[in-house]
């Protein structure tokens, strides 16, 4: 399937099966599904740093194992950088001529000033594109427009604007004036497609002005009766008003800012992405209490499932304590529980007895008197009794520390505890 985006300041698809993803001066087309994470996630990123970000999010895995792309980021100045990999390609036009960017390695990455237009592609050609774009993701086969210095173009006021009383040739002659750039020079502008345009033919030349494309549109002036009198109140008849032109565009949320110039920013301080948060992170797989003991312990493997989001109040440790044989202790109190080959009772709580955990350790590499899990108001630690192989801890982000004899390090649940190296204590969540 063939798939082209073509991106600029102001940016047109045709839709189709590859993914694009537009922002203010930066567009990407990659193959994927619209409704997975890549597209989020490259919206996001262009949308908080730019090409910059976005490049980072392809690359994440790895540069052979980044998929085919192609996108560009453009200035004010109408400068752009342009990126390719694999069956990703594009073309530029500027003031030296058409360039075609494509890549016989794993990445292509140039820069042009003084572009015309980018056309991002991954296949053979496509359809014109029509369907205007502001931010997004979207299912397209290419994305049209052609950047543009800010200040090649009129400002609102001096803009050749076609006023009632204005013929065609009048207003194509200042709309052409107004584009000149320099005195004595007349360049006709391009003509500027439009899927739904519904002008009357007066002769001029259509024209995109950016500096109109968001500003409100006029009320027709209400005719005069025939002897001039405004009507009378509580005419039943109201005047016609014209549709709401502005673009309904998924992904933006804003009001209109005029800067400097008269020249509008739909974007400044008022882009407000609205996406879906991104997919939730896998559970991890805690470890099998009735798997061996003495083979090797991966971290991942340690971790517990993760526990609910943390909600403000006080801070509560209690949890369930599984032993290596497979025995679910509840720290539903104040008590000890002595671990080892042989454990015995401990000083500690002295209203109730500890509870004694045999540890089954054909190697005797566990002491006999390994190690103490305390509860203690509602907190839970553990403490090495000064054994022979020492006791570790394997926090719920995988830091482990080694404990020293006799020294407490409180554990909330998530928190693994390994006898030795080779016994393993899981401290579970309620």
């Amino acid at each position: 399937m063939h798939n082209v985006l073509t991106a600029s300041e102001v940016m047109h698809y045709a839709p189709g099966a590859a993914v694009a993803v537009v922002a203010p001066g930066c567009a990407v087309l990659v193959s994927g599904d619209p409704a997975g994470s890549l597209p989020t996630k490259l919206l996001t990123a262009l949308l908080s740093d730019g090409l910059e970000a976005a490049v980072d999010i392809v690359f994440s895995s790895g540069l052979r194992n980044a998929p085919d792309f192609a996108m560009c980021g453009l200035d004010a100045q109408g400068s752009v950088r342009v990126l390719v990999r694999g069956s990703g390609a594009a073309v530029v036009e500027n003031a030296q001529g058409r360039h075609a960017v494509d890549t016989a390695r794993l990445v292509a990455d140039r820069e042009f000033g003084a572009v015309s237009t980018v056309v991002l592609t991954l296949g053979a050609d496509a359809g014109e594109a029509r369907v205007p774009i502001v931010a997004g993701v979207t299912s397209a086969d290419a994305v049209r427009c052609t950047p543009a210095s800010a200040a090649a173009w009129p400002t609102v006021e001096d803009a050749g604007v076609l006023t009632a009383g204005a013929t065609g040739s009048e207003a194509s002659s200042e709309q052409s004036s107004a584009m000149t750039d320099s005195p004595g020079e007349s360049t006709p502008p391009a003509p500027v497609e439009f899927a739904d345009a519904d002008a009357p033919d007066s002769g001029a030349v259509p024209v995109e002005n950016p500096q109109l494309r968001n500003a409100p549109i006029a009320e027709p002036a209400e005719p005069p009766d025939g002897d001039g009198a405004a009507p009378p109140e509580g005419d039943p008849t109201p005047p016609p008003s014209l549709p709401d032109a502005r673009l309904e565009v998924p992904w933006f949320s804003g009001e209109r800012t005029v800067m400097a110039g008269g020249q509008v920013d739909v974007f400044a301080d008022h882009f407000s992405p609205s996406f879906p948060p991104p997919p939730p992170a896998p559970d991890l797989v805690g470890p099998d209490p009735d798997g061996d003991m003495d083979a090797t312990i991966m971290r991942a493997d340690l971790l517990t499932p993760a526990a609910d989001p943390p909600t403000v109040g006080p801070k509560t440790a209690a949890g369930t304590i599984r032993l290596p044989d497979g025995e679910a202790f509840v720290m539903d109190r104040d008590q000890d529980i002595v671990m080892g080959r042989a454990p015995r009772e401990h000083p500690g709580n002295p209203a109730i007895p500890p509870h004694l955990a045999r540890i089954s350790d054909p190697t005797n590499e566990v002491s006999a008197q390994h190690a103490l899990i305390s509860r203690v108001d509602a907190v839970v630690s553990v403490t090495d009794l000064d054994s022979t192989n020492g006791t570790e801890v394997i926090d719920g982000h995988g830091s482990r520390v080694r404990l020293a004899p006799h020294t407490p390090r409180t554990i909330e649940p998530g928190c693994v505890v390994i006898l030795a190296g080779v016994a393993t204590v899981a401290f579970e969540a309620p």
